[in-house]
């Protein structure tokens, strides 16, 4: 196990993810040490921890953390950078599971809470890792959704907590580029593997119809592979290849909104 105080450390918000978890192990390639954060599938935070492990990194595992409770967000930030000393990129994969609904259907107390958990828990997030980043000259790298260039129907629930960490992520950028903080986004739409899409399929949103439209409106004609996500995260965070990036959105969804 590498215990290089000089090491990498990546902080990686929702670890357990479908996504986030090969973003992790992803970074680990790069030569990260990792601090894991997650609310939820502890087994499968397990698993992307003794993957990392596999790759010669240091990681943490931390306790689950609900990023919508601004005061365990700022802990968690603090035991990261306690643990390893130093924090070089914040990574936000986290998010609510997210049923589909019409607009005029919605439940507004369904959406503040989804508002809460997504777009205030990015903020509290971010907000408490600014100082740590400004030590380490780090990044930051957010996933939001192709929809807010091309609405999907009845994914407002999505979106429009996305639209508020899009902007959140350039507002990071434009006030803290001084201090040599990077902030850019990764929209991402459905893709492959388990995670959300999984319990959208167990929930009865998702068919077999569903994803042949999504299929037939997305130029390459297919699905996104996490891994595919996990390299433009992995882009984006590196000082070498993206060190002149900031304030930037790359979406990648085989061409859905082009």
């Amino acid at each position: 196990m590498n215990a290089d105080e000089d090491s990498k450390v990546a902080l990686v918000a929702g670890a357990s993810g479908g996504v986030g978890r090969v973003i992790a192990a992803r970074l680990a390639v790069d030569g990260y040490d990792l601090a894991l954060t997650y609310l939820d599938e502890d087994e499968h935070a397990e698993r992307v921890a003794a993957k990392v492990r596999e790759d010669d990194r240091r990681v943490e595992l931390l306790p689950r953390v609900d990023l919508g409770d601004d005061e365990a967000a700022a802990a968690m930030v603090a035991e990261a950078s306690a643990r390893f000393g130093r924090i070089d990129l914040v990574v936000y994969a986290a998010g609510p599971w997210i049923p589909l609904a019409w607009i005029s259907t919605l439940d507004p107390k369904k959406m503040r809470e989804v508002v809460e958990a997504d777009a205030l828990g990015c903020f509290n997030l971010l907000r408490a890792a600014v100082a740590p980043l400004r030590e380490t000259r780090g990044a930051v790298v957010a996933l939001t959704t192709p929809a807010l260039r091309r609405h999907a129907n009845q994914d407002t629930m999505s979106s429009a907590p996305k639209a508020y960490i899009e902007a959140l992520i350039r507002g990071v950028a434009s006030e803290e580029g001084r201090n040599g903080i990077r902030a850019n986004s990764v929209g991402c739409g459905i893709t492959e593997g388990p995670g959300l899409v999984q319990k959208l399929i167990d929930g009865g949103y998702f068919d077999d119809a569903y994803f042949d439209a999504v299929r037939h409106n997305v130029a390459l004609g297919r699905m996104a592979r996490p891994e595919e996500i996990a390299e433009a995260v992995a882009f984006l965070a590196s000082p070498i290849q993206a060190g002149y990036i900031t304030g930037q959105s790359l979406v990648v969804d085989g061409g859905y909104t082009a």
